[in-house]
């Protein structure tokens, strides 16, 4: 009886404590074939505020209190941590626990706080989940330690079948249940759900496609303008890459003052020189700088997407599309306008008007050191 009245007692003194404010843990789910095998690490606190394992009261739990309440902690976190074989269990809000994949607890240990990056003692679980056929589709729910604190969150890192690994935060405002979608399901709509923001993107940049505006006011002919844009796509879409893969880091703050500096540039450079040309190797250069800031725009949303290369390649081909769906009217319409083309002894040289290359080239100039001052912090 003692031993029952000791648990009772450590269970209502957690209980009265109260759960500490950062209660999270981490998840390892790797799927092959039938068989899932789950890696749970938690923090050692967190376990003693959901089970009754402190035995000697001492704040701490060692490794023969773990082993003695490993039944426990098992039932515990198979309870807690489901997998489904199917994308639509839960939709009506119930989940059938004898739907869930059986699984059992295979490896527990105590991780010494000199072993953690966070300076306290870690529980480590290992646990394996067989299914009657190979896993298809998959939908975790997870409510560790919700009872204790509906804050918990737990990083959980998903790698299903031959898919690219992905990551799910769960927590008391993300939720307990991920519906995961496979690769082959998901790869069409990731590509078109890019693509419209890329789109949306170059749609709302003002400050991009008034440098294109600039390298468009020089050019001479329509071939000039495809080698633009051509050039401005290659150079942001070799460093979006790099830097949405952490290989290319700059400060994003000095990124979007080069931005401004360079559309005052271009724009200068059109007041300055009087003969026309393609500026593809100004277009190719500074849109280095501008895959930078495309970077910044997306580069949160592609932490968390497994589909990497399928989401840059989306997004890159919405840019394209975005900027030429602008640029190519807007040539048309600066050769259809009045007024003299001309550059020294050469006729029609270039594509737009005198006097619309020069105001608009000024203004250009103007929003460029404007933009540079805004984000340099000179004005507010």
């Amino acid at each position: 009886m003692a031993p029952y009245l000791a648990l009772i007692v450590v269970l209502a003194s957690g209980l009265s404590a109260g759960p500490h404010p950062d209660s999270r843990s981490t998840s390892l789910v790797h799927v092959s074939g039938s068989v899932a095998r789950l890696e749970l690490i938690c923090q050692a606190r967190t376990i003693m505020e959901a089970l009754p394992l402190d035995l000697d009261l001492n704040a701490e739990i060692d490794a023969g209190e773990l082993a003695a309440g490993q039944s426990a902690l098992s039932a515990y976190v198979l309870e807690h941590y489901q997998l489904f074989p199917s994308r639509s269990e839960g939709l009506d809000g119930v989940f059938d626990p004898a739907r869930a994949v059986r699984g059992k607890l295979v490896a527990l240990k105590l991780l010494p706080a000199s072993q953690s990056a966070l300076d306290e003692p870690r529980i480590v679980g290992a646990f394996e989940f067989e299914a009657a056929a190979p896993i298809a589709e998959l939908t975790l729910r997870v409510r560790l330690f919700r009872e204790q604190n509906p804050y918990h969150r737990d990083e959980a890192r998903l790698e299903f079948q031959s898919d690219l690994p992905a990551r799910h935060l769960f927590s008391g405002e993300q939720g307990q249940v991920w519906r995961y979608e496979p690769e082959s399901q998901r790869r069409p709509g990731v590509f078109a759900d890019y693509w419209k923001d890329g789109l949306a993107h170059i749609a709302a940049g003002w400050d991009h496609l008034a440098f294109l505006l600039a390298l468009v006011l020089a050019a001479r002919r329509w071939r000039s303008i495809l080698a633009v844009v051509t050039a401005f796509t290659l150079a942001h879409t070799l460093t979006l890459g790099l830097a949405a893969f952490d290989l290319v880091r700059v400060r994003s703050d000095l990124v979007e003052m080069a931005i401004a500096l360079s559309i005052a540039y271009v724009g200068a450079l059109n007041l300055l020189t009087k003969e026309p040309g393609s500026r593809w190797i100004e277009a190719f250069l500074f849109g280095l700088v501008h895959g930078l800031g495309f970077a910044g725009a997306i580069k949160d949303a592609l932490s968390f997407e497994p589909l990497r290369i399928t989401a840059l390649l989306g997004f890159n081909l919405g840019v394209e599309c975005g900027q030429l769906a602008i640029v190519l009217p807007l040539a048309a319409v600066f050769a259809w306008l009045p007024g003299s083309r001309s550059a020294g002894e050469l006729e029609r040289a270039f594509l737009a008007p005198r006097w619309l290359r020069r105001a608009a080239s000024l203004l250009i100039v103007v929003a460029g050191l404007y933009w540079f001052a805004v984000r340099a912090r000179l004005i507010g």
